[in-house]
C-alpha cells in the first residue's frame, strides 16, 4: 500500500465525512488522486457508521461476556436476536465474546436470566468502566 493511500485511510478512519479536497490539501496531493485512491480502496470498508457515545443516550452499563456453551448455534441465535447486543466475536477457545448495553441493572438482570436458560459450560462477564481508545488503529 502506498503512503498516500495509508494517509487517506487514516483520515477517513478518523472522520468518514471529511472531504477529498481537505485530505488533498493536508497531504499536498491532487483531489483527483484522493478520489482515485478512495475508490480503489472501497473493498477495505465494511460500512460507514457513526460512533455513538452510549452513556449520552442512557445506556450507562456495558458488559463484555466470554461464553462457552453446549449448543453454539442456540447461543448465537439468542445473541443475534437480542436487542442488548452490540458486537459478537467468535473465539478459538470459547464460543463467543460479546458486549451488551443496558439502561440499568434491571435490564442487565433480565438479560442474564434469559442467557442462563441456554445451557452454558462457562461464562465470564466484565463491566466496562471506561473506553480509553476506540477505533483508532493506525498500524498501516
Amino acid at each position: 500500500m502506498k503512503e498516500n493511500q495509508k494517509n487517506i485511510l487514516k483520515e477517513i478512519q478518523e472522520n468518514s465525512r471529511i472531504g477529498f479536497a481537505k485530505i488533498g490539501r493536508k497531504f499536498d496531493i491532487p483531489v483527483s488522486t484522493v478520489f482515485d485512491y478512495f475508490y480503489s480502496m472501497q473493498g477495505f470498508f465494511d460500512k460507514y457508521v457513526s460512533l455513538i457515545d452510549f452513556k449520552k443516550i442512557g445506556l450507562g452499563i456495558r458488559v463484555f461476556f466470554i461464553v462457552k456453551s453446549k449448543n453454539k448455534k442456540e447461543l448465537f441465535d439468542f445473541l443475534d436476536n437480542c436487542l442488548y447486543i452490540n458486537n459478537i466475536f467468535e473465539l478459538k477457545d470459547y464460543d463467543y465474546c460479546f458486549d451488551a448495553l443496558f439502561f440499568g441493572m434491571r435490564d442487565f438482570h433480565d438479560f442474564q436470566q434469559e442467557l442462563n436458560k441456554i445451557e452454558l459450560e462457562e461464562i465470564h462477564s466484565h463491566f466496562l468502566t471506561e473506553v480509553l481508545k476506540y477505533e483508532e488503529f493506525s498500524g498501516f
